[in-house]
């Protein structure tokens, strides 16, 4: 039996990246990755398919584009400033030999910098996912299941994607899911009668 994959394949393409060919791939529990891209393929978990509703699936998979092309963009700015901090400290080492162990501070400010400017990527990535979607529950629904993915590593089992639970709970404030429809922001008042 061979599955459909072309829903996924259409989700890519209105995430930004056309062409991909959708091949499943067996799940693998030490990375915990559910799509990996490849030249012009798109490998799919086969959990993916066997946890996740077609639409579900199509959300996450738009996430993930999103999500990578974000923290690409992240990753060259980091990369930028780590470069630009180790002149600078090497300048200042040369200058002021006294201050060499200053490196340190330097590494932790730009650690600490990139943890925030990762998570902040993130963020925005679930945001611009929403906003390709028109919608928030599908994409909530799908991030709420890979939350309750394991990695195993070793003799341990730890939750995948931590921080997954408080950026959901971040979107149900903002999209205000816990009220009834009629009552969210921006909807329209039911008709009286």
């Amino acid at each position: 039996m061979t599955t459909d994959l072309s829903g996924l394949e259409r989700a890519a393409e209105r995430a930004g990246l056309p062409g991909l060919r959708a091949r499943l791939m067996p799940p693998d529990r030490r990375r915990g990755a559910w799509f990996r891209f490849a030249e012009r393929e798109l490998l799919v978990s086969e959990r993916v398919i066997e946890r996740l509703s077609p639409a579900e699936g199509e959300a996450l998979l738009a996430h993930a584009i999103v999500e990578r092309r974000r923290l690409a963009f992240v990753n060259k700015r980091l990369l930028l400033s780590a470069a630009l901090l180790a002149l600078a400290f090497g300048a200042l080492a040369w200058l002021l030999p006294g201050l060499r162990g200053l490196w340190v501070l330097g590494f932790v400010v730009l650690s600490l910098g990139s943890l925030g400017a990762r998570t902040r990527a993130r963020e925005i990535a679930d945001d611009e996912t929403i906003d390709l979607l028109g919608e928030p529950e599908t994409l909530i629904r799908a991030l709420n299941r890979v939350h309750q993915d394991e990695l195993h590593l070793g003799g341990a089992k730890l939750k995948a994607r931590p921080d997954v639970h408080r950026r959901c709970e971040r979107l149900v404030s903002k999209h205000q899911l816990r009220l009834p429809p009629e009552l969210r922001a921006g909807a329209t008042p039911p008709l009286d009668g």
